[in-house]
C-alpha cells in the first residue's frame, strides 16, 4: 500500500470508471461523455462498436438488453430499406 494513495475517512472514491459515494455507485462524467458524444452508428460495424462500450454501464441502466435490441432491430431494418431503395433504382 502506498500512502500517497490511501485516503481514510472519505465520502466518494473513484474506482475503474465509477464514483462511489454513500448514495451508491455512478460512473465517472467524463465516461458518460464519451458515450453521449460517440458518432452516431450508420452501419452496423459502428453499432457493435457503440454497444460494446455499454457493458461499462451495464449495471446502471435498466433493461439495458431490451435498448440494445432495440437499437440493432432498428438498424437491421433501416439497412434493409436503404439496400431495397438501391435495388429499385
Amino acid at each position: 500500500m502506498s500512502a500517497k494513495k490511501t485516503e481514510f475517512f472519505t465520502k466518494r472514491i473513484k474506482l475503474l470508471g465509477c464514483e462511489l459515494t454513500t448514495n451508491g455507485l455512478r460512473p465517472l462524467l467524463d465516461k458518460i461523455a464519451a458515450i453521449r458524444d460517440y458518432p452516431r452508428p450508420v452501419d452496423e460495424d459502428s453499432l457493435a462498436r457503440f454497444v460494446y462500450m455499454l457493458p461499462f454501464l451495464r449495471t446502471m441502466i435498466l433493461g439495458r438488453a431490451d435498448l440494445v435490441i432495440k437499437l440493432k432491430t432498428s438498424l437491421v431494418t433501416e439497412l434493409q430499406d436503404s439496400i431495397g431503395k438501391k435495388r429499385r433504382q
